[in-house]
């Protein structure tokens, strides 16, 4: 958090070479996870223990572990290493793996790829995010997709299921949906159903580690999204997450990159989210 990094890799000294990555989504699940057992804690012995109290008890176990016990504790962070002679269709189809289709679910959804040399040295990573930069980079250059529209794209294949959470339902709530269904962000909206904003993993950031990052779980979406952006030193206009079927494809591309979007909503008539598309979705688009 001090750094402002989504993810680091992870170097193993037997093998003597980067093996695993931990990101923020990892450890948004291990504090959901840890919140949640403080729960069960405080019911069963029917009162409430202070944080400093449950960490003197239940956080030895984190003390003795190394980081690759958490190492993709959010079933979204599978590692895997490419040359860095890979062309660059292989990469679209390695990062361009749709983890919410039921039929691919047990395949590894790979979001980030660590790049190596000739003599296995680990010289890079590149995102989702990373790709579609340099994806829509090249789709100025050549011209070729200026006149083409959104709803002239077809996804790989029709979404069956939109993940939306109400911003006065609890944060740990949106934590709980984002494991269950192995993905990293959710829309949100208010009580007319109007989306107004998302919820992320790196939503969990603070400006300091602190007992906040397990209590502020209680807040609801609203509150826990206005300390987020507190941290982020920016507001998020809700028209920045809206597109249309008629946006020319590139400019939703410009739109994602700009304001650094993992996630953007199609909206019908009463601005209610209908489709979502995904760093995932615009990679395929490649394809």
């Amino acid at each position: 958090m001090d750094n402002k990094i989504n993810s680091l890799p992870v170097y193993n000294t037997a093998l003597k070479k980067y093996t695993a990555s931990i990101d923020i989504h990892d450890i948004s699940i291990v504090i959901f996870v840890l919140a949640v057992t403080k729960s069960f804690t405080d019911l069963f012995a029917q009162e409430v223990a202070t944080w400093h109290e449950f960490e003197n008890e239940d956080f030895q176990f984190f003390a003795k572990e190394g980081v690759e016990k958490f190492c993709n504790a959010s079933m979204r962070n599978f590692w895997k290493t490419v040359s860095d002679s890979t062309p660059v269709l292989e990469l679209i189809k390695i990062l361009g793996n749709p983890a919410q289709n039921s039929e691919l679910q047990s395949q590894e959804n790979v979001r980030r790829v660590g790049v190596e040399n000739q003599e296995g040295k680990l010289v890079g990573l590149i995102s989702q995010f990373e790709l579609v930069k340099f994806l829509l980079q090249e789709a100025k250059k050549s011209g070729l997709f200026s006149k083409l529209k959104l709803n002239d794209v077809p996804k790989v294949k029709e979404q069956t299921k939109l993940f939306i959470i109400k911003e006065n339902e609890h944060a740990i709530e949106a934590f709980k949906m984002m494991l269950e269904n192995a993905i990293t962000g959710l829309g949100v909206v208010d009580e007319s159903g109007h989306l107004t904003s998302v919820f992320s993993s790196s939503d969990i950031k603070r400006e300091k580690a602190s007992q906040e990052l397990f209590t502020d779980l209680q807040l609801t979406v609203k509150e826990y999204l206005s300390k987020s952006k507190r941290y982020f030193k920016k507001e998020i206009d809700e028209k920045i997450l809206q597109i249309g079927p008629n946006d020319p494809f590139i400019s939703v591309l410009e739109k994602m990159v700009k304001n650094h979007l993992h996630q953007i909503f199609e909206l019908d008539a009463n601005k209610a989210p209908v489709k979502e598309y995904s760093l995932c979705d615009f990679i395929r688009m490649f394809l």
